[in-house]
């Protein structure tokens, strides 16, 4: 969840201000909150589903729009400490807890580095009791390729984009399917090459489609006229996948859809940036989105944990109240660590020179 910093904006038209990049973090941070809220939205319910294509996605969409930044050695070190410290740690504590603790199996060194090397979302699941810890290692493949993609000739970006369409269409073309090429290809590469369509289509759409191609000076009725259109288009899709889920890829004019969801979804969220921007809740959200995704479900069962013991009533009521609740007290854990300077120099380092700094 890369910030923006001393850029020119007017070279980069798509760009947005931090402002607004954080903003927008902040609106897909709670919709992933939101989501894992079982209250609001049941486990594997069609709602759950539906939220599942898009919200996440949206912050593999975002860099897209960043400044074009060529891929060097430190850069791509860089990248590594930013997303694999953090993903060691979390990896190690969770798999301490369920694996050694409360399932009892003992401390695998084999399975504990086979499955932290491969990045794999179920194997993630199987050790540790979660699945969101594969964003991380997805999310440092996916930076490294947006670079290549961003800074490489047309031959190597049809290449890029053929290979991650590939990838969800495999299972047309006779090709293993993609959880099977999830298992097979260590990295969370796949699962980087399966949001990257989604980057590239939204900023074509935003570069080059007049209706949702804006200027800065444009008026406010011509975002509005665009945000309508977008919100439009992503409300039919929405209507089509409520009525024809076809998780799995029934259909190619379903994975079509899916993925223009996302879209949708973001370039909807992208026109109104400046709105989102003025609400000081969201950019503090974004700005802290990622330290608020890997915090945010150990204090959401805490508080799940509280009303079964409780006795409180699991209403719809009550998942407002575990929502808004989540979002507060891992901002105010996050703030407080923030303070002390524990997660920018042992847990969320951004660069090499300050792990060198943990290491020294």
């Amino acid at each position: 969840m890369e910030t923006v910093q001393n850029i020119k904006l007017e070279t980069f038209p798509l760009c947005p201000a931090r402002e607004e990049s954080e903003a927008m973090k902040g609106v897909f941070i709670i919709l992933i909150v939101m989501a894992h809220n079982t209250l609001l939205i049941p486990t594997s319910s069609p709602l759950q589903n539906y939220f599942y294509q898009f919200h996440y996605f949206s912050f593999f969409i975002l860099p897209f729009l960043y400044p074009r930044s060529s891929l060097t050695l430190q850069r791509t070190i860089n990248y590594f400490i930013r997303f694999y410290v953090p993903y060691f740690w979390f990896f190690l504590v969770t798999y301490l807890a369920y694996s050694v603790v409360w399932l009892r199996n003992g401390f695998d060194l084999i399975q504990f580095l086979s499955v932290f090397w491969r990045g794999e979302i179920s194997q993630i699941k199987q050790v540790t009791g979660f699945h969101f810890l594969w964003f991380l290692p997805a999310f440092f493949i996916f930076s490294l390729l947006r670079d290549i993609y961003s800074t490489s000739g047309k031959v190597v970006r049809i290449l890029l984009f053929s290979i991650s369409i590939l990838v969800h269409f495999s299972t047309y073309l006779g090709l293993p399917s993609y959880a099977q090429l999830r298992l097979w290809i260590p990295l969370g590469i796949v699962q980087s090459l399966f949001l990257f369509p989604m980057g590239v289509i939204s900023v074509t759409i935003l570069r080059y489609v007049p209706r949702f191609r804006l200027r800065a000076d444009h008026e406010s009725i011509h975002r509005i006229y665009a945000g309508c259109l977008a919100l439009l288009v992503f409300a039919i899709l929405s209507f089509d996948f409520m009525e024809n889920p076809g998780l799995g890829a029934a259909t190619y004019s379903e994975e079509i859809r899916n993925i223009l969801l996302a879209v949708f979804f973001f370039i909807f969220i992208y026109i109104f940036r400046r709105e989102f921007s003025r609400t000081r809740l969201l950019r503090v959200l974004g700005k802290y989105s990622l330290e608020i995704y890997l915090f945010h479900l150990f204090i959401y069962n805490g508080l799940m944990y509280l009303v079964h013991v409780s006795g409180w009533t699991e209403s719809m009521f009550m998942g407002l109240i575990i929502l808004c609740a989540t979002l507060l007290l891992t901002l105010i854990l996050i703030l407080i660590l923030q303070k002390s300077k524990v997660l920018q120099k042992n847990i969320f380092p951004k660069e090499l020179i300050h792990f060198k700094r943990v290491l020294q």
